[in-house]
């Protein structure tokens, strides 16, 4: 690829940015009720038949980390090469393989079909849905490899495009008046994991894909070069989805296809402050949507927690420094951050420069089973009239052993009713951190909750802490301070489960 004399953030801000200035407005819904108490969940009914969300709330649903795997069934990858999308469904419907993927596995049609299923039982109640990333299944090359015919590039670039319609075409087919609002994630690339080319063929390639999914392309303008985008909210006024690619930020980033001498992690930032400056002047909130969480890698640091080593961040120094700064600056407008990523149930609360939190992070579970949890999803109860979410149930789907016999879609639990900390706000996700690290009861909701109730559970025995401490402590630093004031408060709490409660620890360390 030939090299371009100028960096990708003067083209950024030449081109894309008009586009921005000239957001669509939607009108207010003047039907918006007030917002009710959650409705009563009955976990225990098989799928299709626990109660159905109340009519006078307003939900949104969010689902991350498909990793749909059309490798599954070798025997279907030839005919899949050579079929439209359109007929994938039948295809896949003429397999041997009628069983959802089991832990280890990334997810196969019959676990995909489920999922859609489940969700769509509730399409007329849902205002929305966020797709938090990663369409595509882990080693997507690698398997395209062993099985298809054709290897070229070219065929290649075209199996994995024809995937990405066919994951698309499901979720309208199952979803077909909910707009479908899709980050893309680090497998979501055309020349390998963590490699997204700016201004690349993936992102010209797919542009079409995802804003047919929202149903609004007018907000696309800034997606072919960045992945990012803009949207209004469908029913809540002067608010906006701003969804970013921020895998440009990743600390396992490799720019190895796309353009030499750029930097699309500051144009990203660029991107990102423009957006939020626009929000201030409009008066306007925004929910950020994202794949790779802020703050530290909580299961990759685990021992660096227990033995005081240096901890994993997800992001690079600099892009965490950048995004945080940005969001500091425009706290006012920040109604919720949304990502996925690490496959768990965990949250992140953003603190201003004085420590006190202005910002909530959900991240939410995978449907893709393949680290040791329970596929998952969760639906949102919000208010419309601020599209701010206020509470939450996570679904899971679990294998026979665990339902009494029958593999379903069940309620694993509801925020405000498990944790009883209130409303999901910025205070009460800091005040649960807290709760998490100082009361066994709470702390082991939390565990069993992060891997969707999985037995194992992916949190190995006696270590807790890493995952505790991530919730607020962004920084390696606040971080490694946390884990030694826990082990310090708590004998033998970095090397076996707790023995006694832990009392005067704060969140932050």
């Amino acid at each position: 690829m030939t090299n371009h004399p100028y960096p990708l953030a003067h083209f950024l801000l030449l081109a894309l940015l008009p586009g921005l200035f000239s957001m669509p407005v939607q009108a207010q819904d003047e039907t918006a009720a007030p917002v009710a108490t959650a409705p009563a969940v009955d976990g225990g009914a098989a799928a299709g038949t626990w109660a159905r969300l109340s009519e006078q709330d307003r939900w949104f649903g969010m689902i991350s980390d498909l990793h749909f795997d059309p490798f599954y069934d070798p025997s279907l990858v030839a005919r899949l090469a050579g079929a439209e999308p359109s007929r994938w469904e039948e295809i896949f419907a003429a397999s041997s393989i009628t069983t959802p993927s089991a832990s280890g596995s990334d997810t196969n049609f019959p676990l995909f079909k489920s999922a859609l299923e489940s969700l769509a039982k509730d399409a007329a109640r849902l205002d929305y849905v966020i797709f938090g990333g990663d369409f595509f299944s882990h080693g997507f090359r690698q398997g395209y490899d062993a099985y298809a015919a054709d290897k070229s590039p070219a065929a290649y670039e075209r199996f994995m495009t024809k995937t990405l319609e066919y994951v698309a075409g499901a979720l309208k087919k199952h979803l077909p008046h909910t707009p479908i609002i899709a980050a893309l994630g680090n497998s979501d690339a055309f020349c390998g994991d963590y490699m997204i080319a700016p201004a690349g063929a993936f992102l010209y390639n797919t542009n079409a894909v995802l804003a047919a999914l929202s149903g609004d392309a007018r907000g696309f303008g800034s997606y072919p070069e960045l992945g990012a985008y803009v949207l209004p909210h469908p029913k809540t006024p002067d608010h906006y989805f701003v969804v970013l690619d921020n895998l440009f930020l990743s600390v396992n980033y490799d720019n190895k296809c796309g353009l030499r001498d750029t930097d699309p992690a500051a144009a990203l930032g660029l991107w990102l402050e423009a957006t939020l400056y626009r929000m201030k002047r409009l008066n306007a909130q925004v929910t950020v949507i994202m794949h790779v969480p802020l703050g530290i890698n909580a299961f990759a640091s685990i021992q660096a927690c227990r033995t005081r080593g240096s901890p994993q961040s997800n992001l690079t120094a600099a892009g965490e420094r950048s995004i945080l700064s940005i969001l500091r600056r425009y706290p006012e407008r920040i109604t919720a951050i949304f990502s996925g990523h690490t496959h768990m149930d965990e949250f992140r609360v953003l603190a201003d420069e004085q420590g006190k939190p202005f910002a909530f992070e959900r991240v939410v579970p995978s449907i893709s089973p393949i680290y040791g949890n329970n596929p998952g999803y969760q639906v949102y109860r919000y208010d419309r009239s601020t599209g701010a979410p206020v509470d939450y149930v996570t679904m899971t789907y679990k294998e026979a052993t665990g339902t009494g016999g029958k593999s379903q879609w069940t309620k694993e639990y509801g925020f405000e009713e498990a944790y009883g900390v209130g409303p999901l706000t910025p205070s009460s996700l800091n005040l649960l951190s807290a709760g998490i690290i100082s009361d066994p009861t709470l702390r082991a909701k939390f565990i069993a909750y992060y891997g969707g109730e999985a037995s194992p559970g992916p949190i190995p025995a006696g270590s807790w802490q890493s995952p505790a401490c991530a919730l607020t402590n962004l920084d390696a630093q606040s971080f490694s301070t946390c884990c030694l004031g826990v082990s310090r408060r708590l004998p033998g709490a970095v090397s076996g489960p707790p023995a006694a409660p832990l009392t005067d620890v704060s969140p932050g360390g």
